[in-house]
């Protein structure tokens, strides 16, 4: 398997599609002339497969690379994306692609396409059809008026040509062959079937008519849309050229691309992005502060249907706060890191049965920390000591707090507790892990659950639940020397000493010591 499909394979095999654009694999590989020339060949090919089922004018198509799944073997593959395709029509008749339709745009079955695009398409496609003067078409449709603009300039550029043919004398018989021949070529190509047509008009092409001419086009991609999604989902591209120095390049460019879809959609989906992004930094620790790999994505100059975009520099170290960030502002997300779970001999159907159901026991069996815990902007509980503490010190406490806190989520999300629960009064700002063994560990997430400021590193306690309820009662300082009760403190081996208990061997009954706990109403 090639270095890019690899790099796309990796994490839990769900459908996830995302755009790979041609233009920063250019920029980002060292071999870009070899890619430049696969990618073209694959994009010509799709062009002519277009032509063959309908007219496509000069319409201009997203050179974006997309990836799919196969139902059954699970191998995720690239090949030009469904989305760009969709977008291309979209910014022709300038229906805004925002953040609210890309879920939509992602996952839209090839089966129904056709209806979708109907759907989402036909006002603008029936204004299309009412526009009357260049004007209206500049201010309703930028893009298409672009090419109006660029072919209104031919179209005056040939009426002077043909106004010298009919007035030289002197060409030739064969030379003014030749021109006519040109000239009916470029006439049919702006919209004209003969030279009267282009007299009557006085070198001026019809708004009317250009505009009747893409309704007509981009109706027949829409209609045609089911097949040339099929065609592109079939159609996978062979990256076989990528080097091993490029390697680590490509792998920050698709976490990369898994967190701009991550950002933008909600709920599930915003999880399953997830698992790429978490497998990409367990794969590789040193990434979380790597600055040196850079990569420059994102630049955009499509003049054709005026298009521009400077784009960003990202490193490893740049995507890993990003990805802080969201697991801090959502706290919903789970770390979960499936590389050591076994799909294979499944469909992909059945891995998503089990990554639904997976989610749903989360959300069943835990109390989860409510979304809005922690606030919007992240307040880790030193700013308030700003008084003795430089610039450069506040930022490797935040730093510090901020790798404390991702530490606790990965570690307790990869421990699978049986319940979680959140803490009051005593233990207000503490979340409660119960495993199947009986033990509970309270580890302190919050110094103020309202804002949400983050917790220093407070002591982890860790009990029995058959004596859980007498226990976080006690007030904190019996509790510390009541010899039912481990401390632990957030040293290097904290997780270790935390696996050692909570795999312990017992003899309780978790599910109905935690029963007795919520009938009596210690934990809601």
């Amino acid at each position: 398997m090639n270095i890019l499909n690899a790099t796309i394979n990796k994490g839990v095999p769900v459908n996830t599609p995302i755009v790979l654009k041609a233009t920063d694999l250019y920029a980002i590989c060292s071999n870009s002339k070899e890619i430049e020339k696969i990618l073209t060949k694959n994009f010509d090919e799709y062009m002519n497969y277009l032509k063959r089922l309908t007219p496509t004018q000069d319409i201009e198509f997203f050179y974006t690379l997309g990836v799919t799944t196969d139902n059954e073997t699970l191998e995720k593959k690239l090949c030009f994306s469904p989305s760009g395709f969709i977008s291309s029509i979209f910014v022709n008749l300038n229906i805004l692609n925002d953040g609210s339709k890309l879920k939509e745009i992602l996952m839209v079955d090839e089966n129904s396409i056709v209806s979708w695009l109907d759907k989402k398409t036909r006002n603008q496609l029936e204004l299309l059809g009412t526009i009357s003067t260049p004007q209206q078409l500049k201010d309703e449709f930028p893009s298409l008026y672009i090419k109006y603009y660029q072919q209104n300039l031919i179209a005056q550029g040939q009426y002077k040509i043909l106004k010298q043919i009919k007035t030289n004398k002197h060409l030739s018989k064969s030379s003014r062959k030749e021109y006519k021949k040109e000239l009916l070529r470029l006439l049919r190509y702006i919209g004209f079937n003969n030279e009267k047509e282009l007299e009557q008009s006085n070198g001026i092409l019809p708004v009317n008519n250009f505009c009747s001419r893409y309704q007509q086009t981009l109706k027949g991609l829409i209609d045609n849309s089911d097949r040339i999604v099929r065609y592109l989902l079939s159609t996978p591209i062979e990256l076989k050229n990528i080097s091993e120095e490029d390697s680590e390049k490509i792998a920050l460019y698709v976490a990369a691309q898994f967190f701009v879809y991550c950002k933008e959609l909600e709920g599930e989906e915003k999880q399953r992005y997830m698992y790429h992004i978490t497998s990409y930094f367990n794969e590789n620790e040193k990434r979380k502060y790597d600055d040196t790999t850079q990569i420059s994505i994102g630049n955009i100059d499509n003049k054709a249907i005026g298009i521009k975009d400077s784009g960003i520099d990202m490193t490893p170290k740049k995507l890993y706060e990003s990805y802080k960030n969201i697991l801090i502002n959502n706290p919903e997300l789970h770390i979960i890191d499936f590389d050591l779970v076994d799909f294979n001999g499944m469909t992909l159907n059945e891995v998503e049965e089990f990554m639904d159901e997976y989610l749903k026991d989360l959300k069943a069996n835990w109390v989860l920390i409510p979304a809005g815990e922690i606030s919007e902007d992240f307040v880790p509980r030193f700013l308030g000591e700003r008084n003795y503490l430089s610039d450069e010190e506040r930022k490797l406490k935040e730093e510090k707090l901020q790798e404390l806190y991702m530490a606790k989520k990965a570690f307790y999300d990869a421990t699978d507790p049986f319940y979680r629960i959140i803490g009051k009064n005593t233990f207000t700002g503490y979340i409660g892990h119960i495993y199947t063994n009986g033990k509970v560990v309270l580890d302190k997430f919050f110094d103020n659950e309202t804002t949400g400021r983050v917790a220093n590193g407070q002591a982890i306690y860790i009990m029995n639940i058959s004596d859980f309820y007498r226990l976080s009662n006690l007030p904190k300082q019996e509790l510390i020397h009541n010899p039912l009760c481990k401390r632990i403190y957030h040293t290097n081996d904290w997780q270790t000493r935390v696996t050692d208990m909570i795999n312990d061997t017992t003899t309780i009954k978790t599910a109905s010591e935690l029963r007795k706990l919520i009938q009596s109403g210690t934990v809601s």
